[in-house]
């Protein structure tokens, strides 16, 4: 039986990189760019424990995880 692990997006905890993958898999599924995708970091990470959503670390492993890199999206936004 092989179990499935919840990717590592260097949060604190497994209940943080649950609760980010859970972002990244709603941005996947609805090809979300990454300016459309940050503001739901911004959001998680207003709620108790998850202030390290915003962290520039879980940022650029989102950022990757969406594919932004690939499509050339800036990193960085007003």
């Amino acid at each position: 039986m092989t179990t499935l692990t919840t990717p590592n997006y260097l949060m604190y905890t497994e209940a943080g990189d649950e609760d980010v993958h859970k972002i990244v898999e709603v941005a996947l599924a609805l090809k979300l760019t990454w300016a459309e995708t940050y503001p739901m970091l911004v959001r998680l990470a207003t709620l108790p424990n998850r202030g390290d959503a915003t962290d520039t670390s879980v940022r650029e492993c989102v950022y990757e995880a969406i594919g932004a890199f690939d499509r050339y999206e800036p990193f960085y936004f007003l």
